[in-house]
Order: structure tokens, then C-alpha cells, then sequence
């Protein structure tokens, strides 16, 4: 079964513009964070509204399979068409909504970074679903020990190089790229995998935690979003 969970969007509904409205967005994804969740952040920071379908079991998934254009999800449907594949999506979506980055050269460098993010969720999510608890030990440790900081430690260098305003990694401004870095390092701690003062010793990644506690949009999301495993 899918269950939708209303977004948090604006208290007043902006006017409709007079040649074109508004797309009306539809999120189907299932009831996890993983690799839907960028998503989702990416409608809350600015504000707009969406349906957020959350596919709970198998059952509801099978209804739903082939109706998707790629049969995967996440998927997002607006104006009478679908979109596949996460990152696809986030790019879409941040173009539209002002969280691209400024000319052609800077939103590469944003999705350069975003692809980054995307990398280390792929990683994450990799030792997460493993089976075996004496594969899952040691794969935890090399991801806590070695992949995890060697791309913090990139993170930080790419920000130092591409931005001077604290707590962004590329320009001035919130991007996707942003969205995308504190998501991946969001589900890592929330996991239990590691400890909240691990992420201190790099300075993008603390910089960039303050910056999205004072979003009041995003704010108000994590602290009501549905409660997941992963």
C-alpha cells in the first residue's frame, strides 16, 4: 500500500501566474530516506508543495511498478509526465526552483559535488544492506575508517576552492549540492553508525549542519518528517 504525507509548503498559496501555473508535483517513493530523501529537501527548503507518496510494502509497489517509467522509484510526476532516476530529479528540480548554481560553469561544479554526495550514499547504502554481520563489520569499518573521511577531506577542499560564504560548497548561495552533501552525512549519523562530534574535525560539513538549522523550512520538515529505519 502507498500512503501520502502532506508536505509543508507555504501557509498562504502563491498566486497563479496568469500565462502558466504552477506544476502540480507528485514524489512516489517508498517509506524510507535513502535515496529519496534529497528530494523531498530540496521541495521543503523552498517551500513548495508536493504529494509525497510513500510506498509502505511490497504490495503497494507492485500496484505501482508498471506505471513507472524507468519500473524504479524514486520517480516524480508533474504536468502530466514522470521523471526517473534520483539525481535526474534533483537536477530538474533545483533548475527549476533557483538551486542550480549561477552560468553554466558554476552548476557543473555544483553537480560535480552533488554527484560526490551521491557517490558516498551509494557507499553508505551498500554497507547498510549487507547481510552477513561478518562482511557487514568490516565493511563498516572501512567506510567509517577510510571512504568516509578521504570524501570529507575532498568536500572540504572543493569548498575552500569554489566558495567563500560559509557553510555553501560552490558559490554563494544554497544549491542542491548542499542538499545532497547534508542528506548522505545525515542518514550516516542518524544510522548510529557514527557520533555527531565525528563530523567536527572537517569544517564544510559543521558549517554546513548550522547553516541548515537555521532554515526554518527545512527545520520544520526534519523535525516531523516520518520516523524510518534507514
Amino acid at each position: 500500500m502507498s500512503r501520502i504525507v502532506s508536505s509543508q509548503g507555504p501557509k498562504t498559496a502563491p498566486k497563479p501566474n496568469l500565462v502558466t501555473a504552477a506544476p502540480s508535483f507528485r514524489l512516489y517513493y517508498f517509506n524510507i530516506k535513502a535515496r529519496g530523501e534529497v528530494i523531498r529537501l530540496i521541495f521543503h527548503a523552498v517551500g513548495a508543495k508536493f504529494d509525497d507518496v510513500r510506498v509502505e510494502d511490497s504490495t503497494g509497489w507492485a500496484k505501482l511498478k508498471t506505471d513507472m517509467p524507468l519500473r524504479t522509484l524514486p520517480t516524480l510526476e508533474f504536468d502530466g509526465m514522470q521523471l526517473g532516476q534520483t539525481m535526474s530529479i534533483a537536477r530538474y528540480l533545483a533548475l527549476e526552483f533557483g538551486l542550480r548554481g549561477q552560468g553554466v560553469y558554476e552548476q557543473a561544479l555544483v553537480d560535480s559535488a552533488a554527484e560526490t554526495a551521491d557517490d558516498l550514499l551509494s557507499d553508505f547504502l551498500e554497507v547498510v544492506f549487507i547481510d552477513r554481520n561478518s562482511k557487514k563489520a568490516e565493511a563498516k569499518r572501512n567506510f567509517v575508517e577510510h571512504i568516509l573521511p578521504q570524501t570529507l577531506q575532498q568536500l572540504d577542499r572543493y569548498q575552500k576552492q569554489h566558495s567563500s560564504e560559509y557553510g555553501y560548497i560552490v558559490g554563494n548561495g544554497l544549491t542542491f549540492a548542499d542538499l545532497a552533501v547534508y542528506n548522505v552525512l545525515d542518514q550516516i549519523l542518524t544510522s548510529g553508525m557514527i557520533e555527531l562530534g565525528y563530523y567536527q574535525r572537517f569544517r564544510y560539513p559543521t558549517e554546513l549542519r548550522k547553516r541548515i538549522m537555521t532554515h526554518g523550512g527545512l527545520m520544520r520538515y526534519l523535525n516531523n518528517r516520518p520516523r524510518t529505519k534507514i
